[in-house]
């Protein structure tokens, strides 16, 4: 059985069923949508329009202090976070890290050092940063990751690391006076 909708004043559109169809309602939205919006299903038969994973806004810091950790234990890296308020509860947050990591390690032993993403108090994400044996200086080391806060508050994205020994002599941001390294964190909110 089709459903026909005549035209004003001529021509037709028509929405057919498939030949053999169960039973299936769909629920329209109430409002019009947004240029550029499409109809999305949420499986239930329920339809709303969703804006195809669109750039909604773009955070970001530069972080210059320099932090030095030589603990197994997570601890925070100095001025290291930034903050995004999600304008959709369905919004994900692609978060970008990319800290210098710098380890002297002159007890020649191992040089692990592991950073985490922290959503406020909640581990998002956790990965090794280095790993080796010796003196090491390494440029940005990229995490990222596709986090889902379901929120339309503000939260914060802040860095954790630690080492695997205290005989490493670890750094974010290298600074020999001379020369100094340099961290980025980005925030990108993704539209639903």
């Amino acid at each position: 059985m089709s459903i026909r909708l005549n035209g004003s004043t001529s021509g037709y559109t028509e929405i057919d069923a498939p030949a053999v169809a169960g039973s299936n309602t769909l629920v329209l939205p109430t409002g019009n949508g947004s240029s550029g919006q499409f109809l999305r299903t949420n499986g239930s038969g329920t339809l709303s329009w969703a804006g195809g994973g669109k750039v909604g806004q773009v955070v970001q810091s530069t972080i210059t202090t320099q932090f030095t950790f030589s603990s197994a234990t997570y601890a925070d890296a100095t001025n290291f976070n930034a903050s995004i308020t999600p304008t959709n509860a369905s919004s994900k947050v692609l978060v970008i890290m990319t800290p210098h990591v710098y380890v002297d390690n002159y007890s020649a032993g191992s040089t692990e050092v592991q950073g985490k993403i922290v959503r406020a108090s909640t581990d998002v994400f956790e990965t090794m940063l280095t790993g080796g044996y010796g003196n090491l200086n390494y440029q940005p080391v990229p995490i990222i990751f596709l986090d889902s806060p379901a929120t339309t508050s503000s939260v914060i994205y802040k860095l954790q690391v630690r080492a695997s020994s205290a005989y490493n002599n670890s750094k974010i941001n290298h600074n020999t006076g001379s020369y100094a390294g340099k961290s980025t964190i980005t925030l990108i909110e993704i539209l639903p």
